[in-house]
């Protein structure tokens, strides 16, 4: 996805970035379990590109049990709109919602 550029651009053109500050902006707005998981992801593929202060701090401001709830509730809604979808179409429901 685009913004995983974005995201690898903004981080690499800003060496000094205030992780501090990026994760309390992400909890007062409910993105730092998404924002973590993104520096996880971002690690994998670019070792090293978010130093290990700024990985502590996400871990202690998005603990691992709620990752987890999170992927977990993730994975359920995801479960829920593809058997939806499966309904809609097994049944041709979809032109008939769009009416």
């Amino acid at each position: 996805p685009m913004w995983v550029l974005d995201a690898y651009n903004l981080i690499k053109n800003n060496p000094d970035l205030d992780w501090a500050r990026v994760m309390h902006i992400a909890k007062l707005s409910g993105y730092e379990y998404q924002i973590r998981i993104l520096a996880k992801l971002l690690n994998k593929i670019l070792p090293g590109l978010i130093p290990n202060s700024a990985i502590r701090l996400m871990r202690k401001m998005c603990p691992d049990y709620v990752v987890w709830t999170r992927m977990h509730r993730d994975k359920k809604i995801v479960r829920i709109h593809k058997l939806n979808g499966e309904y809609y179409d097994r049944y041709g429901l979809y032109g008939k919602l769009y009416r």
